[in-house]
């Protein structure tokens, strides 16, 4: 398709020999006719064509069954009938493909994709796809004397190409192709550069193997080949190839096209080989100097050292140059703040010298006199107090699941989630969430879970303004009655 696409572009702009080529070389007619059982009229439709899509309808079948399949009549009844023009109405009718013209070599495109409930999939069915394809009993000769001034005598093709499509699945995979010589009947295989020739019995094999047998190719009269692999079978007339001493040259404006497409080509080579030459110079002159770097990057005096960003660290190593971003690293006191300790590296004097020469900088952080000691009062504060209440936590937790009690005290069992997730220390009354608009115990027992009288002394510890539901406290009897008459209307 990428090939025919790219010649038709080419064919807008050329001359009527390149034209003529393409089209008696791939491309063929078709015709669409559908007919009206009500009132007997036919709508006619001619068509172009560069290949015949094929569906591969069983886990085992034959391409001319496919090609039989494809030319079948299609009766449109129900919901599919058809809208007949002179009806004015949907009718029932019959639609039919015909075969009118056929290029000197057929591509027929095997659809061993398909999507399956929106999911894309490859299909794996074998087909068997003979060395010599007669298209006699395909191509209407009525239609094709009367629509065209082309008459084909020989409608005897042979197997010249098989594209195969190596994966299991439809996203991913890899095309080879394997193309018969035309001068000696040998086959070769296409794989990306590498290219050699293979035995018939291997042109359908996603992989090429060495065997000695013909076990893919059966030996009648038909000489077919089977393939689970294969995408697309050119086949070409009979009557195209030509012997050795009688083959013809291309024409000489497609030589032409060829010749400049190549120049093109030879241009990009030569393009990228240069790019890969620079990136590669360019490479080792930073591998050098990281090198060089490396050896000098580690501080040895306590005092004497410099703060940088590990990020534009690893963003050297890999080669960009951007200038150094310290300024994230900094507190409100424009110092070193203790939290982005682990997002920056200590370096030499030597070190951060080349650096911010090479590069430029924001902000230089240097010693321990730029270690802001407020913030690291307040972080080193901070990470004790959650200690402490992590401490405080498992052993309060540990009370409270300890054993099942009857007389406690009631605490809510939301706050309780919260406390387990870390979530609560901005919390004053854990109880707010079971206390009712009346300052009451809240009528909904599921709320809420009974604790020991020595977990509720540990929580009102730490939080000493919680409201307290002891096992005795009533649930409130005004959110009782209210709750009544909500039901009761």
């Amino acid at each position: 398709k990428l090939l025919i696409s790219h010649l038709e572009e080419c064919e807008e702009q050329d001359s009527n020999l390149f034209k003529n080529f393409l089209h008696s070389e791939y491309r063929g007619k078709m015709q669409y006719k559908i007919h009206c059982c009500k009132c007997g009229k036919d709508s006619l439709r001619q068509d172009q064509f560069y290949e015949i899509e094929l569906n591969l309808t069983q886990k085992k079948i034959d391409l001319e069954d496919c090609i039989r399949n494809y030319l079948k009549i299609e009766n449109l009844t129900g919901e599919n009938r058809y809208s007949c023009s002179n009806c004015s109405s949907l009718q029932d009718a019959i639609r039919s493909i015909s075969l009118v013209e056929l290029p000197e070599v057929i591509s027929f495109q095997l659809m061993r994709f398909i999507f399956d409930r929106g999911e894309k999939k490859k299909l794996h069915h074998t087909i068997d796809f003979p060395l010599h394809l007669d298209m006699r009993p395909y191509i209407n000769h009525t239609i094709s004397n009367e629509l065209t001034n082309r008459q084909r005598i020989d409608f005897h093709y042979e197997l010249s190409a098989v594209v195969i499509h190596c994966g299991n699945e439809a996203h991913g995979g890899h095309y080879v192709t394997s193309i018969k010589n035309e001068r000696d009947g040998k086959w070769w295989r296409f794989d990306d550069k590498e290219v050699r020739q293979i035995e018939l019995i291997n042109i359908g094999d996603e992989k090429l193997t060495s065997r000695s047998t013909p076990s893919k190719v059966q030996r009648d009269k038909f000489h077919k080949v089977s393939s689970s692999s294969a995408y697309t079978l050119l086949y070409t007339a009979k009557s195209r190839i030509l012997p050795e001493a009688e083959l013809i040259q291309p024409p000489f404006h497609i030589m032409q096209i060829v010749t400049q497409s190549n120049l093109k080509f030879k241009e990009k080579i030569q393009e990228h080989n240069k790019l890969i030459e620079d990136l590669t110079n360019e490479l080792e002159v930073h591998k050098h100097q990281y090198n060089e770097i490396l050896e000098t990057i580690y501080p040895n005096d306590k005092q004497n050292y410099y703060w940088i960003s590990t990020d534009w660290l690893e963003n050297w190593v890999q080669g960009k140059k951007d200038p150094i971003v310290n300024i994230d690293l900094l507190c409100e006191h424009e110092k070193l703040c203790p939290n982005q300790v682990e997002s920056a590296k200590k370096i030499s004097k030597i070190a951060w010298e080349y650096f911010k020469n090479s590069f430029g900088f924001d902000k230089e952080i240097f010693g321990p006199n730029n270690e802001c000691q407020i913030c690291a009062a307040d972080f080193y504060y901070s990470e004790l107090q959650k200690k402490e209440f992590n401490k405080y936590k498992e052993r309060l937790l540990s009370l409270i699941h300890s054993h099942k009690v009857k007389d406690g005290f009631w605490i809510s069992k939301s706050w309780l989630r919260d406390f387990k997730k870390g979530n609560s220390q901005n919390i004053t009354d854990i109880n707010e969430s079971i206390s009712c608009l009346h300052k009451q115990l809240l009528p909904d027992h599921l709320s809420r879970m009974l604790i020991s009288n020595e977990a509720w002394s540990q929580i009102t510890s730490y939080y000493p303004q919680s409201t307290t539901f002891n096992s005795k406290s009533s649930e409130c009897n005004l959110c009782i009655q209210e709750r009544r008459e909500q039901n009761n209307k």
